[in-house]
Order: C-alpha cells, then structure tokens, then sequence
C-alpha cells in the first residue's frame, strides 16, 4: 500500500539511541498472522515525524529488547547478550511485555507502566496524598497515557462535620465526581493550528479566537460546536504549547496542520496524522454552520456601522481586487477588520465569520465579482492562500464540495460538477448550481441553495502529510462524542485515561457510591469497585446486621441489614456490569508488604492490587507456542520460557523511568520491585492437549500450569536476589528471611491427574528465600492480554477459553463490506486430523457458523466435540471454579469475566460472587451477555427512575442546544442587553407536546439487523386505530453502545409523534419510514426483500410492517410493558385488575444473521464486535482493547 506523500526524512527526535540490529537477524522472518501483523505495525511500530514507519518489525523488537536489558549494565552483565535472549523470547512469540513496554521502550518518555495506585488521605493538600496532592499526581500520570486506581475509603462520609471549618463533608461520591470532571479534561490526544477554522454557536471561529495563546494548558468556554453527529458543548479548551506538526494536503487542496498523533476520521477509521497513507480518504461534513447571530456592528475611524449584506457584499468586493469609490475603501482600510486581522485583509475577518449566513453569502458574492475566472462562473482566483483556504471552508460550510487548486496567476477556489454529483446533489439541478449565476451563493432572491441536503458528507482523499516545523497548538474537548470539524475534515478531540475508584463495603457512603453510575453519563473515567471484606461476606451469610463506620474516628455512622446491602450491589452490577467486587481480605492475606501499607485497591482493569505509588510492571507468557510432546506440554521449555520472562520483567523495573513529575512512582516499584508474570493462550493448549476448559480435568490442569508458573518465577527471583540483592523493604515482609512467615502455595483440590510434570519441591523455595531473599516482592498476575494476544496469534485470550471457534469479521475494505471467514486453526486441523474430508469440514465449519459452537454437531467425532468448547459452552460456576484453581497459586489477582448467558438473573450474579469469596477468588467480574434475542426492556424505566420521577414509560425531551438556528415560525432571535443575540430554543415546550397518558397500548415486532435481533415497540394514543403515540427500540444489554443509540432514534421518533400538529401521528411516521429506509451501514444482513442495511434501516422495516397490519386487518393489541418479553409480565386492565399476559411480538421478515460476533460498537472501526473477556473489552474485527 502506498504511503502519504512526505517531504523530509526521519529526523530520529523521537527515538533515544539505540545500539544496531545485529545483521544476523535484522531481516530474519517473525512468523506473524497477517491480522497480527496489522495490529502490531498500527500499535507498535514507531513512526517518524515524516508519518512513515522508523523501524521494521525485527527493529521494533530489538528496539524493546535493547533498552530493557541495558538495566543488566547496572550489575556488570553482557547487554548485547541479554538483548539477543530477550530479541529471541519476544520474536518466537513466547511472551510478551504490556503494550506500554513496546511503546516506551527506547523513547524520551520511557514510561514503561500501564497503571499506577494512588491513595488519597482525609486532608486537602497538606500531605503527599491529599485530595488534591493526588489528584494533581493522577494528571500527570494520565498525560503520559497512563490510568490510575484510587481507593477513597479514608475520606469522611458525606455530612460529618469538618472541625477546621465546622462545615459539612463532601463525601467520596463527591470527590469522585471533581476527578471524574478533571480527567474528563486531561489531554491525551492531538492538537491543531491556531488559524484552524470550528463551526460554533458564535459563528466559524478560529482555534485562537477560543483559546488563549499566552496561557498554557485547560482554559474553560461555553460554546456548542458542530461535529460529525450534530451539534454538542464543548466547555473546555487545551494550549498544547510548541511542538513539531504535521500538514495534510488532500486531493481537494483542503488542508489541516496539527500534531502527529491527532486524529481525523477516514474509510480506515479513527487516524492519526502520522499514520495516514495516500489511499485514505477524510471525511468532510458539509453545511457546518450552527450560528444564529444577529448582523454586527463594525467599529471604524468614521463611527460604528452595521455590518449587513450590503457591507459584505462590498467588503468581499474590496478583498477580490476590486475598485471601490474613495470613502466606501476607506471604510475597510483602517478598521476593526485590519486592527483584529493585523494584516491587510489577507484572510476572512472574524465579522465576515460571526455574521448570519445570508451576510455570509453576500461577502461571497462580492468576492466572486471582483475575483471571479471570466471562463467559468464557479471559480475564484485570489492572491492569498490563507484566503483561499478560508473560503474553501466557508463555502464547505453552506454546503458546497470546493476545491482550492494553487495556479501561477493566484489560488484558485472552485466548485466543480463531478464532485457536486460525487456527494449525491440530484443531477437535474447540478448545472444550475454550477452554470447560473443566480445560483451562487447571495443574500438576493430565494433560489440559493434551498434544495441541498445538509445531510451528506464528502470525501477528500490524502494527497500529502508532511512535516511543517513547530507550532504553537491548541484544540478543544467536546462533550459526548469527542469529534468536532476542523476546516470542516471531522476530527478527533481528546481520550481518555482509564480509572478505577473503590469504596470499603462498610463505608457510610457505600450505597450513594454503588448507584453512582446508574445514569452511565454521570461519571464515564471510572470504573468502579466494591471493597469487600469476609466480615461483610459472612454477615450476608448468616442474614445479620452490619456496622457502617466512620473511617476518620472509627464511629458507627450506621447499622444495616447486610442482605440489603449485598442485594443492591448485586442488582447494579446485574444492570450494567458495575460495581465490580473486590475481596480484600484475601488480597492482603496475600500482601507481601503488610508493614508498609494496607492493599485497598487495584489497578483499573481489576487484576493488580498495589500500594500507594505502584505500577503494573506485567507481561504473559504464550501459552500456544509451548511445544508438544506426545500430547504431553513439553515442560522444560516453559520453564525456560518462564526464567527469561522473570529477568526481562525485572530489568523492566529498573529501565522504567516512570513519571519524573511525581517521584514517589519510581520510589515505591524500587522499593518491592512488584512484577506480574501471567499467561496468555491457555484455551489453545486445552485444545492442543485435548482438556475441556471449565471441566475437573481443566480445572486441575490450570491448576497446575500456574503453579509451575509461579515455582520458576519464585525461582528465578531468588536468583536474581543472590545475583542482585533482595527488594528493599524485604525485612518486616512475608519473605524476611529472618523471620519468613509466607507459605507455599497448595491447590484447590488435591492433583490426580498426570501430564508428565516435574515435580516441585518448594521446600526448597523457602530455604533458598532464607539464605538469599527474594528479588521481586510479588511475582505473578493473569493481566487482560487485548492488544498482545492479538499480535502474537493467539485464539484463547489471558486465561479464558476461546470465543468463537469460526465466524466471519467484517473489513471496510475501500467502502465496500469485506466478509472473510475465520476458522480455528486448532479446530482446522484436530478435524483433518480426524480423517474427515473437505466436504466435511466445510459443513462443520458452516454450522458452527450458525450455532457459535460445536456442541450440537452430531457427525463431529465425540473427542473434538469434548476439547473444543468455547465460552458460551461453559457455565459460570465452571468459570468460578477456574478461576480459583488457577488463584491458588497466583500471588496477585487474576483478570477474568465469569459469562452468564442472557436471561440470568440478579440471584445468579449473588450465588456467583459467594461461590468466587468462598473458594477464595481476589475479585470477581461479572458479566451478564446482552443476547440479541432477547429484549431488555429496562432502558427507559432506569431513566426514569434516575430522575426520581415514576415511570411512564415516557422519551425524555431532548434538549438540543440551544444556540442552533432552525426554520420554525416559533424561533426568534433577539438582542440581549450585552449586545449578544439570544439564541433560540429548539426544544418543544410543555403546551405543544402532548401528554402521555397512563396506559397505552400496542404492538411489539422482532427485526434482525446487522447488530443484532431488535425488538420495536409502537404504542397507540386512543384516538383511533392505527394512530401511533410513540416507539420504544430495544437491542443489545442495557448500557452498551448499540443499546444507547436504539434508544436514542426511538425518542427521537416518539418526540416527533407526540408533536402537536395539524399532520396526523401516522403521516408522520410514514415520512420518519421514507428517511430511515435504505440507509446503510458497514454491512448488511439478509438477502433480497428481507435485506436489512442498518439498525435503522431494521426500524423502518418493522414501523412499515406496523403501518401494514394496521391498514388490511383488525388487530388485537394488548398493553406495552417495561419487562422482559420472555417471562409473564403484570397488565392492569381498565377494571383495575391484574393479569398475568405476554405481550404480542409479531415476527419479523429478517433472520438474524448466524456466523457474526455480534458486540458492543468499536470505537476504532465502528463494527459491532467489541466482546467483554478477561475483565476488559476488546474488537474481534480490528483488534482494539479498552486494556
């Protein structure tokens, strides 16, 4: 694939220096899958300022080798021969460090670390771990791309009185809210040119004109922009300072100068400057313009004058070259324009931008008279290339596709025919839109652009990226979805760092902090946990009371039955996957260093507790390359595996420079050397072996894979101690070899079962941990492996069982839907293995397709069907019992999901969680599957319920911003006493909307779509048949992506049904069928008549089915209900009564199509194959991880 055109070479500024590749493996070949392959030359491989690759896989390798192992020059060891160990470890893909390692190593950053734990004290400032204090150390740990866990169970409750001040306490919830805001504010994306033009409520306005160059970084504004998705706030601005930039050029001549790692919006999804190529295309979103202001006044030598179309018209008149009488030139030779400008007129001045749009138009006319191209009417030659990019972007934003083409004679700016037919313009106006002049844009007459729908996009592709030197940058945050229009290319803001926020079960505070995230919106950079104790468990036990305690004075704040309690965490984590639970007495049962610190939370994904100031230090070892012999895991190579691993991850320790913002970081891994050594492709070695995940025979044999591991860890540990010396806050540990009180490890059920395992004599451990102590004050964790078990070719993730043995992944592939089939290679190869021919597999490999399992096969042979589960195969007490086989042995905790498939209920969750305390598990991820056959009916009684108010069943009224001018005879647009306009309200008011009464009734029909089956409610008003009053649209789990956007178009469609309107609720629903009809999406499902493009598509099909039945026959219809459809539900009848009943679901003409991972929606490639595993999320299409 051809790279982005770029004009100067690597200056080799982001790169520290880095010992050469030795020849002999510089071009030798690492067997990578070509999805692999992908992954790692998007995550991995460094790139230049120029945008192109600095390095070749092998150099990327070597890169992370090198700088790790120049930790061993520290001790007088060999670097070179460390770097070629560590170079062979990684390239035969045997293990793997985190994502950061592969990233940082071998840049001025360095940062080596995931996530870090922060403790925060009952104080202000005063102490390094104040509210505060921590909170400014979370920044910057988050600006260096890093996620923070926070334990706030020290801080008083909510209420107690404040000595200092005698006012009231804010509360953990309170203060979770202040830093959920700051990282809603903490910059981790890129940042663009000062003159970069944004669409606002205040007109198109520079970046400089909202943020302020002399200050640096967050400034605060109050501004609604417009973005790819319509219109959202944006409260907060960012000066990045000066940094080295990059410009593209596209084949339309737009361009955009920003940082290299901000990111636009293409066919490839989200991409970042420096990962562009030629072949990209950008989007463009036409008809920007947001504003309503009213004409401005223009402050001159001579007096204030109103800047109205006239004044444009000779305004743009004067800046194409035209000749104007003396004093109308005058008028705009010394001025506000010239005094804001500072030059003379050479760019769009900032009243051109503010004013109306018909003021707008008039300058452009002007513009185009004096500098028009006498041979064809739709083009402009202009001497500044400034002036030409602004009206290019002008012109995008009336809606008009403009192409700026550099000439000898001037700039010249166009609109041509093939692009306006290119973004759909109807071919029986293009030639009026491009030959007649009434038609260019002007304030005169009303043929201007009336017919051209704002809905479509346009796509320019990369012509060039090239380094243009340093730059002052800046950009903006924008609420919601992150994107705003920059020259009108759609563009990405910020990201954000990852949290985690726990609260002890037995503070005051517990139940506001467990339903802080029932409205998802409210806090979104946290995860949240409960910190729960065996104390707690044992009351819940036993049905007892339980003491809520103050934890400033140790006071009983309150007494509460512990059920109750229990019983609210578990409904909220059923609900939407959070709170999380945490067992903290068996994590500090655990704790190495119990003289130095009380573990009280984890990192954000749930798998490392650490102290104050830790990090994650972690890397997996690859389970599926562990040779075979005889069906028997070759286990001198895992141990060799396992030695190399413990010495990289201790080196990482040392190579690591943390943040050097916040000392204490380095400080505190120094001071355990904690590392976490884990495994990754464990369901490909079950499979490999032939053992069935989740079985006793699994259960024991993950058992003890872990227990191997964590012997040559412990191990090699001790080896490095002799080699190096012990960690150094040893003495007063568990592992103080003068008075060592840790134990060996023991399994969860005894072993009986042989698969050619060395045995292990751990007395041995504790007697050389006596004589030499330990190196690393803990040693191993199973952390979430996304991004790393994709690259090194994984099928089973972490320690969970494979997900789907064959489906098809989605590429957009030029625009077009690219489907390929994947297949297990394992399952691939045990059935030609078996004997079975092509014919054979092929209809084995098609019903596993359909099914998402092989369980059901019967001509599969019984062995293959007993190895080959996947995890719906597996119940969720096997998950458990898994899960604590293998925690017996990891002296950290274990990142896993225990699956409950669709339809289980909050007292599985509860029985779950007692199961994972009882056998000893350190914390416990639930995750309910949002099965797409079933409707979750639950969306809009929670949204009420979150407002405290009763549940009608009702679409809450969407507050479009306010600042949006719209055509409606109820819009005014007044001045106010500032001189600002005020804005008009889009949003229907009470009298014109009509109430819900309290019972409705109506029909409920199941569509498939491509994300899913979706399940459309159409409630009737009573006012006759077939009169629809509003739309309820189900699909997926409650709380995802897919389910918040099926919500959202049915609100929108129920707002616009209960409208007061001459036109009747079914004409109005028969033009919503006319818009969503055909609109298609990234793929489709469905064949012929029954062919669905979308979810919205989907929706029309089932409103048009509604419109059918209700037009040919009589039809029987019952009362919508806000439960589940596949259980009885309660229906008052008009007599008061109550009736068991099940609400009529009319079947759709769409099957949902088999063979797909159907997810949550990506965020990078926009599929619907984000899957929840190993207590984290990631895209079975491209490969992105929340991890």
């Amino acid at each position: 694939m051809r790279k982005a055109k770029v004009s100067s070479t690597l200056s080799g500024t982001n790169f520290m220096p880095t010992k050469p590749i030795p020849e002999d493996i510089r071009t030798r070949p690492i067997k990578l899958t070509d999805n692999a392959r992908v992954v790692l030359q998007k995550r991995y491989v460094r790139r230049g300022e120029d945008g192109k690759p600095a390095e070749t896989e092998q150099e990327m390798f070597w890169r992370v080798a090198y700088h790790v192992a120049l930790a061993e020059a520290e001790f007088d060891e060999d670097v070179e021969k460390y770097a070629r160990l560590f170079y062979e470890l990684l390239t035969n893909l045997e293990f793997f460090p985190n994502s950061p390692t592969f990233t940082g190593a071998g840049t001025p950053l360095g940062q080596l670390a995931a996530c870090f734990v922060l403790a925060i004290d009952d104080d202000m400032g005063r102490t390094e771990s104040g509210i505060f204090q921590t909170l400014r150390d979370a920044a910057l740990i988050q600006q260096t791309g890093g996620g923070n866990g926070f334990a706030f169970s020290r801080l008083r409750p909510k209420g107690a009185i404040v000595k200092s001040s005698r006012g009231e306490a804010t509360g953990p919830v309170g203060f979770l809210r202040v830093y959920d805001q700051a990282f809603g504010e903490i910059a981790q994306g890129g940042c663009l040119l000062p003159d970069t033009l944004v669409f606002t409520d205040q007109g198109l306005l520079r970046l400089d004109e909202i943020v302020r160059h002399t200050e640096r970084g967050w400034q605060s504004h109050h501004l609604t922009v417009a973005t790819d998705e319509g219109v959202r706030r944006s409260t907060n601005a960012y000066n990045n300072g000066v940094v080295p930039v990059l410009k593209i050029i596209t084949d339309a001549g737009i361009e955009l100068t920003g940082t290299p790692n901000h990111k636009v919006k293409t066919n490839r999804g989200w991409q970042q400057f420096d990962q562009l190529e030629q072949s990209d295309t950008i989007l463009v979103q036409l008809r920007g313009f947001i504003h309503a202001n009213p004409e401005q006044t223009l402050k001159t030598d001579q007096g204030a004058t109103l800047f109205n179309a006239e004044t444009a018209y000779q305004l743009g008149y004067f800046m194409g070259g035209g000749s104007l009488d003396p004093q109308t030139r005058q008028l705009f030779s010394k001025n506000a324009l010239t005094d804001a400008q500072g030059c003379a007129l050479t760019a769009i001045p900032r009243i051109v931008r503010q004013s109306p749009v018909h003021v707008i138009k008039a300058f452009l006319k002007g513009l185009h008279k004096a500098a028009a191209n006498s041979s064809v009417y739709a083009q402009v030659v202009l001497q500044s290339p400034q002036l030409a990019q602004e009206v290019a972007v002008l012109l995008i934003g009336l809606g008009f596709p403009a192409f700026v083409v550099p000439q000898p004679e001037g700039v010249l700016v166009s609109l041509e025919a093939p692009v306006l037919e290119q973004v759909g313009l109807p071919t029986a106006t293009k030639t009026s839109y491009v030959g007649r002049e009434r038609y260019w844009p002007t304030p005169f007459g009303d043929a201007d652009l009336a017919d051209f729908d704002g809905r479509f996009v346009w796509e320019v592709k990369v012509a060039s990226v090239a380094p243009a030197g340093e730059s002052l940058t800046l950009d903006i945050e924008v609420e919601d979805n992150h994107t705003y229009l920059a020259n009108g290319l759609v563009t990405h803001n910020s990201r954000r760092g990852a949290n985690m926020a726990v609260l002890k079960v037995s503070h005051p505070d517990i139940r506001d902090f467990v339903t802080c995230k029932s409205n998802e919106s409210q806090i979104t950079n946290f995860n949240i946990s409960v910190g729960m104790t065996d104390e707690f468990m044992r009351a819940v036990e036993g049905d007892e009371d339980f003491q809520l305690v103050n934890p400033v004075d140790g006071n009983v704040w309150e007494t509460v039955r512990a059920r109750d309690l229990f019983d609210l965490i578990v409904q909220q984590a059923h609900h939407n996957g959070e709170p999380g639970v945490l067992f903290l007495d068996a994590a500090n049962r655990a704790n190495p260093v119990p003289h130095l610190y009380e573990l009280e939370s984890t990192n954000p994904c749930g798998e490392q507790y650490l102290g104050p100031f830790e990090n994650c230090c972690l890397g997996s070892i690859n389970l599926a390359e562990l040779n075979i012999i005889d069906g028997k895991p070759d286990w001198d190579h895992f141990q060799r595996m396992i030695e190399t691993a413990t010495r990289f991850l201790d080196d990482v320790v040392s190579a690591n420079s943390y943040v050097p913002a916040v000392p204490q970081l380095a400080q505190a891994a120094h001071r355990v050397r904690r590392i976490g050594l884990g495994v990754m492709g464990l369901g490909d070695l079950m499979y490999k072996i032939g053992v069935r995940y989740g079985s006793d025979e699994g259960q024991e044999f993950a058992g003890q894979i872990s227990e191997f591991l964590r012997y040559y860890a412990m191990k090699t540990s001790i080896d490095l101690a002799k080699e190096r010396g012990a960690f150094p806050a040893i003495e007063g540990s568990l592992y103080d070899p003068e008075n060592l009180k840790w134990q060996p490890p023991t399994p969860l059920k005894p072993y009986t079962r042989d698969w050619d395992r060395p045995s292990l004599d751990w007395e041995k451990i504790v007697n050389r941990i006596k004589k030499h102590g330990i190196r690393n004050g803990a040693q191993c964790t199973v952390a979430p492996t996304g991004t790393i078990a994709t690259v090194s070719g994984c099928e089973a993730y972490g320690c969970e069982p494979v997900f789907a043995l064959a489906y098809i992944r989605h590429v957009n592939d030029k625009g077009q839907d690219l489907q390929l089939q994947y297949t297990s290679p394992l399952l691939q190869k045990a059935l030609e293995k078996a004997g079975l021919n092509s014919d054979q597999i092929k209809h084995i490999v098609e019903q596993v397709n359909h099914d998402g399992t092989c369980q059901n096969i019967s001509d599969l042979p019984e062995s293959i069907r007993h190895t080959f589960v996947v995890s719906s195969d597996i119940t969720a007490e096997e998950h458990i019992y898994m899960q604590a086989a293998m925690q017996r042995f990891i002296d950290n905790a274990i990142s896993k999901t225990c699956n409950f498939p669709a339809g289980a209920t909050a007292e599985d969750v509860k029985q779950a969680y007692i199961l994972g305390w009882k056998l000893g598990c350190k914390g416990l991820t639930v995750y309910v599957t949002g099965s797409r056959d079933k409707v979750v009916l639950e969306t809009h009684a929670t949204a009420k319920a979150k407002e405290g108010k009763p549940d009608e069943a009702q679409p809450a009224v969407v507050q479009a911003a306010p600042e949006i001018a719209v055509t409606t005879a109820q819009v005014t647009v007044e001045p106010k006493h500032d001189g600002a306009a005020h804005m008009p309200r889009l949003y229907p008011t009470e009298n014109n909307k009509r109430e819900r009464p309290r019972r409705l009734v109506g029909q409920t029909f199941r569509v498939g779509t491509p994300l899913g089956a979706t399940y459309v409610t159409v409630n009737e008003n009573g006012d006759g048949k077939g009169q629809p009053f509003e739309v309820f649209i189900h699909t997926a789990k409650a709380g995802s992506e897919t389910a918040a956007i099926a919500e959202a178009i049915g609100r929108l469609i129920s707002l616009v049904l209960r409208m007061k309107s001459p036109l009747e609720p079914r004409m109005r629903l028969k033009e919503i069928i006319d818009q969503l009809e055909g609109i298609g999406g990234g793929r489709a499902t469905g064949f012929g008549p029954a062919r669905v493009r979308s979810l919205p598509d989907g929706v029309s099909q089932a409103l048009q089915e509604y419109v059918e039945v209700t037009d040919s026959v009589e039809v029987e219809v019952v009362p919508s209900t806000l439960a589940r459809l596949d259980q009885p539900a309660a229906h008052t009848h008009d007599n008061g009564a109550s009736a068991s009943a099940t609400p009529h679901v009319a079947e759709a003409k769409t099957p949902v199509k088999a063979g797909i991972i159907v997810g949550d929606l990506c965020p990078e490639c926009g599929e619907a194959s984000v899957v929840n595993e190993e207590g984290c999320r990631k895209c079975y299409s491209c490969g992105y991880s929340e991890c």
